[in-house]
């Protein structure tokens, strides 16, 4: 959608075409905890990571306020720990030849990794919750900021 952008729209104008599709884009975030435990994650950690690329494209006033800023970094780490670890834990099922050890071994072998995966998701579902709570956010989502 910023495609579009002619080279010589004026920068009020093109922050707050970002602004819109940022809006747009955050608005199919899941706002529930059973929205976000249905969610693809992998799509929602890519969509963050992109607000977060776009927000210095923003005119300084069109910006999220810091605090909502570092709470949506924050949140974008955490998805990242979860899918690097899930990810890994992914490999190891997917390349690792179990039927040459112990199942015992195999499962004593990858439970930390299971457990690293577990543990992450938590985190990051809490992070999450908080940053959709932030009035902030919820402004933004309404376009009453």
């Amino acid at each position: 959608q910023l495609h579009k952008i002619d080279k010589h729209f004026p920068p009020e104008k093109l922050s707050k075409r970002i602004r819109k599709v940022v809006r747009k884009t955050m608005l199919k975030w899941p706002l529930s905890h059973d929205q976000l435990l249905e969610a693809d994650w992998h799509k929602l950690r890519r969509e963050m990571k992109w607000v977060l690329a776009v927000c210095p494209l923003l005119r300084e006033k069109d910006q999220f306020s810091r605090p909502l800023h570092d709470i949506l970094k924050h949140t974008s780490e955490l998805i990242g720990e979860w899918h690097d670890h899930f990810d890994c834990l992914s490999w190891c099922r997917e390349n690792i030849p179990y039927k040459l050890f112990d199942e015992s071994a195999v499962s004593t072998w990858l439970e930390p990794l299971e457990n690293a995966v577990s543990s992450r998701a938590t985190h990051f579902e809490k992070a999450y919750g908080v940053l959709t709570e932030q009035l902030e956010f919820n402004e933004f989502l309404t376009g009453n900021s």
